[in-house]
């Protein structure tokens, strides 16, 4: 029962139930397989058949996946209770959640630096460049000072 409550609350199950539901709409908002912790290989081969104007189905998603996922897809269009109206709000859920995973990753890294006894700007400009890296789509690295950073906040 739990696995059962804690599938309807994921955002990522959300996004591709509603893609599987309603495949156009894919297109309707910006979406990155890197945002995606589980579920990076079905977004990246729904975009893929997209691209390749290939309709969006459980068969067609697991074919682009060399045959792997079909059981993983079935269940989550079969548990997909979500409306697809929200689209956009599960997008930015799974996007929101991504923005978190980058952040805690370099808070993290920061402060293992400091506990390895690194100097404070470094770390500190370390931890604003790798902050950044979810801003942009290639994650290119930053080489702003502290001070510049900061003015930029």
């Amino acid at each position: 029962m739990t696995n059962q409550i804690y599938a309807h609350n994921d955002p990522e199950q959300k996004v591709i139930g509603v893609i599987l539901m309603k495949p156009e709409l894919i297109l309707s908002a910006q979406i990155e397989a890197r945002w995606f912790q589980r579920n990076y290989r079905i977004i990246e081969s729904m975009l893929a058949l997209t691209s390749k104007g290939i309709n969006i189905d459980i068969f067609t998603v697991s074919k682009e996946m060399g045959g792997k996922g079909l059981n993983t897809l079935i269940e989550y269009q079969k548990n997909s209770i979500c409306s697809p109206k929200n689209y956009q709000i599960y997008i930015d859920d799974v996007r929101s959640c991504f923005d978190a995973r980058i952040v805690r990753t370099a808070v993290e890294s920061a402060l293992s630096s400091i506990d390895n006894g690194d100097k404070p700007t470094e770390v500190l400009n370390d931890l604003i460049s790798a902050s950044m890296k979810s801003t942009t789509p290639d994650s290119k690295n930053f080489n702003y000072t502290t001070k510049e950073a900061m003015i930029d906040f």
